[in-house]
């Protein structure tokens, strides 16, 4: 599925002094995400943020441990890895996050946010620097969401980036591995990111239950002038998980019949196999002291 999606906001600031000092965001100074976000003044507004380094390290995409400081999230634990199972305090089915609008940098990941609101694919935990949550009135700044946002955010470029990689290693039980690399930094005008996430393993279940993964961001901002920057992103996303199938102890007609043996897989051919790109070309303008353009033009395929 392919969708095309136009993306313009204008946003006139009013009297953001009150609720912070000027921003400038062609500086290297940034102001607090919790309260002002470029044009999005967030005071007064249902919203939560972790960043990262609150948590442990996370070595996979584990959603309990990733969203446990988030208020009002829901998300059980779930014995194949493909399928997202997350809701708002109770509004909604949880699967597939269908209730809830996921984005990755203010972008949605749904296959298609207004007809099949389906959520197949999360950002990869490890790579994000934050994760923000926005309830009630204050969800409508993204998009139709019946009952709140949840936004991964990835690590924010500024003016002059110092350099900066990050390599990490990381195995476990059933043959996992999990390989964790970025590079960020600045070259003339330009500032850089790239994000590389491989996941893969056997899963308990003897067969069916393997899985792999590999997740790739790229995006720049370049400084054309004191009050102008170009920006751009891509994300790939290419993944092939085994569907060993649910477990229960009842024997009956639309049931597993595994028993006491929970490493027996009910569905032995069932695979998911998912291909995700999405290309994004932004503009950031400062008119004046108290008018910003941020616009995106933005294109994702399944």
């Amino acid at each position: 599925m392919l969708k095309i999606i136009v993306l313009f906001i204008l946003c006139l600031s009013v009297n953001a002094q009150d609720y912070q000092k000027e921003i400038n965001i062609f500086s290297n100074q940034r102001p607090s995400w919790e309260e002002i976000d470029k044009d999005k003044i967030l005071v007064g507004k249902k919203n939560t943020i972790t960043k990262m380094n609150y948590l442990p390290p996370i070595q996979t995409d584990n959603n309990r441990q990733l969203l446990s400081q988030l208020p009002g999230i829901f998300s059980p634990d779930q014995t194949t890895e493909p399928w997202t199972i997350i809701n708002y305090r109770g509004f909604g089915t949880p699967q597939e996050a269908q209730s809830l609008l996921i984005l990755q940098d203010g972008l949605p990941v749904a296959i298609d946010m207004y007809g099949q609101a389906d959520h197949l694919y999360l950002p990869p935990a490890p790579l994000m620097e934050s994760v923000q949550v926005l309830a009630g009135g204050g969800a409508l700044l993204y998009g139709p969401a019946s009952s709140g946002v949840l936004n991964y955010r990835s690590p924010r470029l500024v003016k002059n980036q110092n350099l900066n990689g990050r390599v990490n290693l990381s195995s476990g039980s059933y043959n996992l591995i999990s390989s964790v690399n970025s590079l960020s930094g600045s070259t003339g005008r330009t500032s850089y990111y790239v994000g590389y996430y491989r996941k893969q393993g056997d899963g308990f279940q003897r067969t069916n239950a393997d899985f792999s993964s590999d997740y790739l961001q790229l995006k720049t901002e370049t400084y054309l002038d004191h009050h102008l920057m170009i920006k751009t992103s891509f994300q790939g996303f290419d993944a092939d998980y085994g569907m060993p199938g649910g477990m229960a102890l009842i024997k009956a007609d639309g049931f597993n019949t595994w028993g006491r043996d929970n490493k027996k897989a009910t569905r032995s051919h069932n695979r998911l196999r998912l291909s995700r790109a999405q290309l994004m070309l932004g503009l950031e303008k400062k008119i004046s002291d108290n008018t910003f353009i941020d616009s995106q033009f933005w294109s994702s395929a399944y």
